[in-house]
């Protein structure tokens, strides 16, 4: 703790470093506050009073750079490191594409799988030779 300029009650250190650190990784501001060992409401006041904004606002803005972080490890693990699981689910996630699989009685008796990858197009019967 140290002593405020004007004589009132100290304030108390907060490591901003942690504080940040946490609030990158999702963390909330209450679960900070109990780790510090501090009161929720004594965290936000030293957020306004140190960098003059809101906690909501500050904790959105580093939510966000944790957010934007795992954007670019998926998508470094998917592309540069070539994961495939991880390149269909932002497939899926980001493009829209689908797998939808269809049996179908084909005209001479036997079932046809059909398979669909992506959200547009004709569902096209499924052959290994076009699977690599």
């Amino acid at each position: 703790m140290t002593q405020r300029q004007n004589g009132g009650p100290k304030f108390k250190d907060i490591d901003w470093k942690i504080v940040d650190q946490a609030l990158v990784a999702g963390s909330t501001g209450t679960r900070i506050a109990s780790y510090l060992g501090i009161h929720p409401d004594t965290l936000y006041h030293a957020v306004e009073r140190e960098f003059g904004v809101m906690f909501t606002d500050y904790s959105a803005q580093k939510r966000s750079k944790g957010e934007m972080l795992l954007e670019i490890a998926q998508f470094d693990e998917a592309v540069h490191k070539r994961d495939r699981g991880m390149l269909i689910w932002l497939g899926k996630q980001r493009l829209g594409q689908k797998e939808n699989h269809d049996l179908k009685l084909s005209g001479d008796g036997f079932i046809a799988k059909v398979v669909n990858f992506g959200s547009e197009g004709d569902p096209k019967p499924y052959s290994s030779e076009n699977s690599n």
